[in-house]
């Protein structure tokens, strides 16, 4: 499944913690969880910061939306005839 993970932007985690002290790792600690989690489940997760402008979510969303359809359209026309070539939603 992909996921957006909306959050403050002062709370971006980077990919590792490694590196970072405790007080840094505390900052943004929760948000780091949930991405990692979510990741480790096998979720396909976009993290982003968001505050007061709703474009940046948007244009998130629009372009997870064509990076989907551009892979059920690549899906759909290298599947063989026997094959159902309608992309299935996953939730």
């Amino acid at each position: 499944m992909r996921i957006l993970v909306l959050m403050h932007p002062d709370f971006m985690p980077p990919d590792s913690s490694d590196g970072y002290t405790a007080q840094e790792i505390n900052a943004w600690k929760t948000e780091y969880d949930v991405v990692s989690t979510l990741r480790a489940a096998g979720h396909e997760v976009r993290a982003l910061g968001a505050q007061d402008e709703i474009k940046p979510v948007r244009e998130a969303i629009e372009s997870s939306s064509r990076t989907w359809f551009s892979r059920c359209w690549r899906n759909s026309t290298t599947t063989s005839p026997t094959t159902s070539t309608s992309p299935a939603i996953s939730s």
